[in-house]
């Protein structure tokens, strides 16, 4: 029993240990909505710009179901305190946001295209 639970005392390191050389990444993530937020749109072509160091690193997707869209970048492309834009269109219709990433390592942006 003692050799059980020495075992998964050890596991449990080694997996905290394994996640902390994992390195960070940033989530941009929303919905997309129509011009009064009344409802969500599938299907609109989404690109996310990151301005890292100087260099702008862009992602394109496209918003699934009930507008939901979501890019994840590596800690060398996109990070705190870095200018994120998202841009979506559909139907010749578009909107964007622009903002900074925050201490959270993570953006939560719905955005309404007009």
């Amino acid at each position: 029993m003692k050799k059980l639970l020495v075992l998964a005392m050890l596991f449990g390191i080694l997996a905290v240990l394994a996640l902390s050389l994992v390195s960070a990444k940033t989530l941009v993530a929303g919905k997309i909505y129509n011009y009064d937020y009344s409802d969500t749109i599938t299907g609109a072509d989404v690109q996310v710009t990151c301005v890292h160091g100087g260099v702008s690193n862009v992602q394109n997707t496209i918003s699934v179901y009930d507008g939901v869209y979501a890019v994840i970048y590596e800690e060398t492309a996109c990070y705190y305190d870095d200018e994120v834009t998202v841009y979506a269109e559909k139907d010749g219709l578009s909107g964007s946001k622009t903002g900074i990433v925050n201490k959270d390592v993570v953006l939560d942006w719905d955005i309404s295209i007009l």
